[in-house]
């Protein structure tokens, strides 16, 4: 195969057949990798293969590795680091060799996924006998396709080509304020692609968002538009979850809403209806239901208020409006009280005043608001990453992650003000 068909070709495969590679084909593929460049030539990266069924399945429940068991053929890589770790010189060489192996495989027609989210490091050190001194890089998993996924957005040259000096912002900002609302809807569109339709988004607190759809779901009416949906991680389930209601999903991403018919026909979901539209406008006008889940505290504060008014515009008469949003003076809250760089871009935590702020404003009352997840599970933290300093509090960490505590508490009244997440019922 011609090298720049590999290159412009090749795509993240997630599904794979129940087919063995041949053992010679394997080699010839880790040989790619041994034939990138290191510095100095030092070669500091090594592999290993994961081809015991018992082991595979103690990093997909010790270590959550995610979906390993779907993987036929996973190679972790790994790279001291006690020579070469200057200005990351060990690590280059390591990816240098990943992203040779993929390619190679590619041009023999084996598909490959290079996986990041390998579960809990710690945990997988210890399965694996990996010391203390070396990194991981990931794990690269091959096998033989049996999905085509879609062709991701790839940025324009101009976008990321500068001449002799760069014009970025000194200082960063995690803020949304600080973003435009397209820089923040590019970004989210083209990291959608990350994940292939069977797989999606995960919540980053699974008996959390459990509740909220149990919550979300008794108040949907028939008619549900979701505007803009970032992740999927909601629409798909409570589609599920209600059968009979119909669902609209509205986006100003083209690509967007291409993965999202993906998926809906992947789950056969036959009540989820997509629209395109650069202004988030629909057509019809009188919806039972209007959803703003999981992204006001991802948007800029003006296209929050845009949001609420265009909802009021949408519903019909006594129809309601569902926000959610990120609480600032939750415990989870208050870290990410001056913002945080999420997948999708930037977060930020916000106070109940500020979103009250927005529904009086527009012209909505208030019915219910409920809050979830007092306290966060120390899950958390190693997701997160506990710094190296910190790493004797693990064990104790994670004897405390086998209790949920009240990451699954729903709060009404006073200690809604304290949880994570609050949805509030609105009413036109």
């Amino acid at each position: 195969m011609e090298l720049k068909s590999a290159i412009w070709g090749r795509r993240t495969i997630r599904r794979f057949l129940n087919k063995k590679i041949p053992k010679n084909l394997l080699n010839e593929i880790l040989q790619a990798g041994i034939q990138a460049p290191s510095s100095c030539n030092q070669q500091m990266f090594y592999f290993i293969s994961i081809d015991n069924g018992n082991l595979k399945r103690r990093l997909l429940e010790e270590a959550g590795f995610k979906w390993i068991d779907r993987i036929p053929n996973p190679f972790f890589v790994i790279t001291d680091k006690r020579f070469g770790n200057e200005r990351f010189a060990n690590i280059q060489g390591a990816a240098a060799a990943i992203q040779n192996m993929m390619l190679y495989a590619y041009s023999i027609k084996i598909g490959s996924c290079w996986m990041a989210g390998y579960g809990d490091k710690a945990i997988v050190k210890k399965l694996l006998n990996i010391p203390s001194y070396f990194h991981i890089l990931g794990c690269v998993g091959f096998g033989y396709a049996d999905e085509k996924p879609i062709f991701p957005i790839k940025r324009n040259l101009s976008e990321i080509l500068f001449s002799n000096k760069v014009n970025f912002a000194l200082k960063k900002s995690n803020n949304p304020d600080d973003w435009s609302y397209n820089e923040i809807k590019n970004l989210a569109a083209r990291t959608i692609f990350a994940k292939s339709p069977n797989i999606g988004y995960y919540h980053l607190f699974a008996l959390e968002l459990e509740k909220q759809l149990d919550f979300v779901n008794r108040n949907l009416g028939e008619s549900v538009l979701y505007l803009d949906d970032i992740s999927g991680i909601y629409i798909f389930e409570l589609a599920a979850r209600k059968p009979d209601s119909k669902f609209y999903m509205v986006s100003p991403s083209e690509k967007l809403i291409e993965w999202m018919r993906e998926k809906a026909d992947f789950h056969r979901l036959k009540n989820i209806h997509f629209i395109y539209s650069r202004n988030l406008e629909v057509n019809k006008k009188d919806f039972d239901t209007v959803l703003c889940l999981d992204q006001f505290n991802r948007i800029p504060a003006d296209n929050r208020n845009e949001l609420v008014n265009l909802s009021y515009r949408n519903l019909r008469k006594d129809g309601k409006l569902i926000i959610s949003f990120l609480n600032k003076y939750s415990i989870y809250g208050m870290l990410f009280r001056s913002g945080v760089a999420r997948r999708y871009g930037p977060e930020i935590s916000l106070p109940w005043s500020h979103v009250c702020e927005i529904i009086t404003k527009n012209k909505f009352n208030i019915l219910e608001r409920v809050g979830f997840n007092l306290l966060p599970s120390p899950r958390l933290f190693f997701k997160i990453g506990v710094p190296g300093r910190y790493t004797f509090f693990n064990r104790y960490m994670r004897f405390l992650a086998k209790f949920n505590f009240f990451e699954g508490s729903v709060s009404k009244g006073f200690l809604s003000r304290f949880s994570t997440t609050n949805i509030i019922v609105v009413k036109k």
